[in-house]
């Protein structure tokens, strides 16, 4: 997980990494599963507080968690 908290993020979602140079941009509920994931947080927290934040159902919120932690590995950054 340590690569994730060497990140530099911009509010506007502009992601840089600066161990290997790559940036990448990310929509606001990419943004905040990064940043829940820097803060540790379990994934069940991270479903139940995409759930109230952006009004999605459980399924909804457990499909992007997947779908964005596929997206980190490709980038080797889980």
């Amino acid at each position: 997980m340590s690569r994730l908290l060497q990140l530099t993020m911009s509010t506007e979602g502009f992601v840089f990494d600066p161990t290997c140079g790559d940036c990448f941009t990310a929509n606001p509920t990419a943004l905040f599963i990064l940043n829940s994931l820097r803060e540790q947080k379990s994934s069940q927290t991270i479903v139940q507080e995409l759930q109230r934040h952006y009004e999605v159902t459980q399924d909804e919120a457990e499909r992007d968690i997947l779908d964005f932690m596929n997206h980190l590995r490709t980038y080797h950054l889980v």
